[in-house]
């Protein structure tokens, strides 16, 4: 079974957006209280938060996570 023109294409879109020093899932869920506080603060990111950042467009899995914790923020934010 060969792979379809779609995942060839997310495939190449993925190891496009790969960093040389990508940090794994478990290593962007230690630094994310550090990236929702630096992301609701507006501060600027330090080197740690853009490779945070940067695993977020490889992991779709963190992306919800980061997504749910700010989605949160904003409810207590409001309450």
């Amino acid at each position: 079974m060969g792979l379809s023109s779609d995942q060839i294409n997310q495939l190449a879109q993925l190891v496009a957006n790969t960093a040389v020093d990508e940090i794994d899932c478990d290593e962007f869920l230690r630094r994310v209280g550090d990236l929702v506080s630096a992301l609701a603060d507006r501060r600027a990111m330090t080197s740690s938060l853009l490779e945070a950042a940067q695993h977020l467009t490889v992991c779709p899995e963190c992306d919800e996570e980061l997504r749910a914790l700010l989605e949160l923020l904003e409810v207590e934010a409001r309450a």
